[in-house]
This record gives C-alpha cells, sequence and structure tokens, in this order.
C-alpha cells in the first residue's frame, strides 16, 4: 500500500517534471522565436533609421545644393544689379557734368548777350541824351536872343513880331525841354528844369518890355549847369563847378552838387 502511493506519487511527480520539460521547452522555443522576432524587427527598425539618414542626408545634400544654386543666383543677380547701378549713376554722372557745361556755357553766352544788351541801350541812351541835349542847347540859345532882342525893341507892344518869333523860340525850347526829359536823369531834369524857370521869366519880362540882361546870364549858368550834369550823365569829368541860380531858380540842393576835382 506504502509502495503504491509512493509509486503514485513518484508517477505523479514525473509527469508533473515531464509536463514542467516540456513546458520549459516550449518557452525556450517561444522565447527563441521572440528573440528572432524582435532581433529581426530591430534590424527592419536599424534598416530604416539608416534608410531614413539616407534620404535625409540626399534631401540635406538637395538642399544644400538648391541654397548655393539660390545664392549664386542671388548673388550674380545683386552684382548685375551693382553694375547696372553704376552704369546709370555714371551716365547721370556724366549727364550732370554735361547739362552744368551747357548752363555754364549759356550762362556766359546771357551774359555775353546782356552786356551786348547794355552796352546797346547805354549806347542808344548816350546817343538820345547828346540829341536831346543838342537840341536844348540850340532852342535854349535861339529863346534866349529872342527875349534879349524883343526886350531891347521895348516888349510885344512894340515889336509883335520879335514877340512871335519869341514865343515861338520859347515853344521850341519847350519841345526840346519835354523831349530830354525822356532820357534824363533826376539831376538833369531838376537842371533843365531851372533852365525853364529862367527862360519863362525871360519871356515874361521881355514881353513886357522889361530888362532881361540879369535872366540871360542866369540862363547861360543854367545852361552850363545842365552840361555840367550832362558829362557827369556820361561819366566825364565836368569842366567847371556848378553856378547856384538863386532860391528862386534853383531846384538842386547844395549838398547833391559834386565840385570838380582840382
Amino acid at each position: 500500500m506504502r509502495e503504491a502511493i509512493l509509486s503514485g506519487i513518484a508517477g505523479a511527480a514525473l509527469g508533473a517534471l515531464v509536463t514542467l520539460i516540456i513546458k520549459f521547452g516550449d518557452w525556450r522555443r517561444q522565447e527563441k522565436e521572440s528573440r528572432k522576432k524582435l532581433t529581426e524587427r530591430l534590424e527592419e527598425l536599424a534598416n530604416e533609421g539608416e534608410r531614413f539618414r539616407k534620404t535625409f542626408a540626399l534631401r540635406e545634400q538637395a538642399l544644400d545644393e538648391q541654397g548655393k544654386q539660390f545664392r549664386q543666383q542671388l548673388s550674380q543677380q545683386e552684382e548685375h544689379f551693382r553694375q547696372q547701378l553704376s552704369h546709370q549713376v555714371h551716365e547721370l554722372e556724366q549727364r550732370e557734368q554735361q547739362l552744368q557745361q551747357e548752363l555754364a556755357q549759356r550762362s556766359r553766352e546771357l551774359d555775353q548777350q546782356e552786356a551786348h544788351l547794355q552796352r546797346n541801350l547805354e549806347h542808344q541812351t548816350r546817343e538820345a541824351l547828346r540829341q536831346g541835349y543838342t537840341l536844348v542847347l540850340v532852342t535854349q540859345r535861339r529863346c534866349r536872343e529872342a527875349c534879349l532882342q524883343l526886350a531891347k525893341d521895348g516888349g510885344a507892344k512894340c515889336s509883335p513880331d520879335l514877340a512871335a518869333e519869341a514865343k515861338a523860340a520859347h515853344d521850341e525850347f519847350l519841345d526840346a525841354y519835354h523831349m530830354l526829359n525822356l532820357d534824363s536823369t533826376k539831376q538833369m531834369w531838376k537842371e533843365v528844369r531851372g533852365l525853364r524857370h529862367v527862360l519863362d521869366d525871360m519871356l515874361d519880362y521881355a514881353e513886357k518890355g522889361r530888362d532881361v540882361e540879369e535872366l540871360g546870364e542866369l540862363a547861360r549858368d543854367a545852361r552850363q549847369n545842365l552840361e555840367r550834369m550832362f558829362r557827369e550823365r556820361l561819366d566825364y569829368q565836368p569842366h567847371q563847378d556848378r553856378q547856384p541860380l538863386g532860391k528862386k531858380y534853383d531846384k538842386v540842393e547844395p549838398q547833391q552838387v559834386r565840385r570838380v576835382k582840382s
């Protein structure tokens, strides 16, 4: 009985041991298979990682190449733009220099034209003044001489013909007086006004038969004063100092008179 129990126990233990050995073998087999699968999966992952690294390297190389080409193109475009800009700046500088030269030449031409016009204008003005002064000189002398003769003959009542001649000579003087004032300076205008005032009174006195000898001398002084101012206008040195005409006839202030240099 005891042996049977022990035998049963030994058989059961043996069966369990066999079962355990079988299961252990299955576990070892499953472990090997799992390790094999894990190894294969790791190899696959390693291969995929290698392929990814290669692909990434290729893409990075392609991007680097594209970047390099882009930088080269950008550098070429920048250099081309700089050359164009430099060329345009050079052309603009040349154009500016050319325009400055043209403006300078034009300015010189305009200055020359202006100077020529000024000379012509001054020549015409001086010629007009000479003609005007000559006419005033002639007409004032006729008026003065006619007035002196009229006064000596007793005035208009005694010599109506001489009175008419004196009046006509005075009218000619007034025409010359107004013509001269078109081109005269203010100082010349003042001097010729003084001469007119003297001749106006000289004609009035002569028509009344009054003595006009002193007025005749004043008229001569006034004419010389006008000649003096005329020479100054023409930039010539006056031959003599100005002669005062008295408070009634003088139109020029004493401080405005320039003395003749000795």
